[in-house]
């Protein structure tokens, strides 16, 4: 497993341009060339669909075996203004909270993604891991991720095996069940009983879908 610190995000260097799906998408195409990568299974979760989304639309799946997208639906850009308005607000109000109170927003929002308690000192962890990225940086990237680039035509571009894992609460269900009819090889599982953070409130159930999909594809 390779895990990916994205630019301006955990341990890696931060910058103050190229915070959008498609720059880290041209980061991950240079590392699994560096790697000499292939039969890669990209996942990708929350703002990571638009990542992988991205990647697909610029490099294609030459690379890819499969591809997991983890509850999130990719993105409609400036047109989630009409289509998702309470989202959107939501999203716009919350900006200057963020700026003016950026431990205690990052705090609310752990408790928000995670239903499954966990220890102090994780919790604070990953806070921790949310303040390192710069506060004006983690605003463009939210407005870039969310409202920038509409990527829902790249869908008719994945043609791997693709698996949707998406929380039984999230207010993007509907949509991302709308994503597998859009895909010609595509598979969605619903985790009951979890939050944004499927993997760490249901693991054995999430480990449970992403083992079968990983089984499907090798054979």
């Amino acid at each position: 497993v390779i895990a990916i610190d994205p630019r301006s995000q955990g341990d890696s260097s931060k910058t103050d341009d190229g915070n959008t799906p498609a720059q880290r998408a041209r980061d991950y195409e240079a590392i699994f060339a560096s790697l000499k990568l292939n039969d890669i299974v990209l996942v990708g979760w929350s703002q990571g669909v638009q990542d992988v989304t991205s990647y697909v639309d610029q490099f294609g799946t030459k690379r890819l075996r499969g591809i997991v997208l983890v509850d999130a639906a990719v993105s409609r850009g400036a047109a989630s203004v009409s289509v998702n308005p309470k989202f959107v607000q939501t999203l716009l109000g919350n900006i200057d909270l963020y700026a003016a109170h950026k431990r205690e927003y990052l705090a609310g929002m752990m408790h928000a993604i995670f239903e499954q308690k966990m220890s102090d000192a994780r919790f604070q962890e990953l806070v921790t891991t949310g303040m390192k990225t710069p506060t004006n940086t983690g605003i463009a990237e939210l407005n870039a991720d969310m409202l920038g680039t509409d990527l829902t035509p790249v869908l008719a571009k994945f043609d791997k095996p693709t698996l949707l894992i998406a929380s039984a609460n999230s207010f993007e269900l509907a949509q991302q069940k709308s994503e597998v009819s859009q895909l010609r090889h595509g598979t969605f599982v619903q985790i009951n009983h979890a939050a944004h953070g499927v993997f760490v409130d249901r693991p054995q159930a999430f480990d449970r879908a992403l083992d079968k999909f990983l089984k499907t594809i090798s054979d």
